[in-house]
């Protein structure tokens, strides 16, 4: 008996936490941040920010980094986003360490 109560504790308490990993459905590339890369090209790309539920546009260099999606539409479709900018090569992402 008193094994009992322990183990329906653990029970309901590893329920509860695999319910939590359950409700998060995205797939990793909507986790991914940007990374524009080493390279000197300018792609226009796109990554999922999840503070504002939206695909975003950024530059990607055309090596190395990390691109998330290589269209708009391939974003929103992916990640659910309620929300997207417009489409705009001006406004861009820069990883940490890009010249300004």
């Amino acid at each position: 008996m008193r094994l009992l109560f322990p183990l329906i504790f653990i029970t309901l308490l590893a329920g509860c936490q695999n319910g939590t990993e359950a409700g998060n459905t995205l797939p990793d590339a909507c986790y991914q941040a940007p990374e524009t890369g080493m390279c000197k090209a300018a792609f226009q790309r796109y990554y999922y920010d999840q503070e504002s539920d939206s695909c975003k546009s950024f530059t990607w260099g055309g090596c190395k980094g990390s691109v998330p999606f290589d269209t708009q539409d391939a974003c929103v479709q992916t990640c659910n986003a309620s929300n997207s900018e417009p489409a705009n090569p001006a406004k861009t992402y820069r990883s940490k360490g890009d010249p300004q």
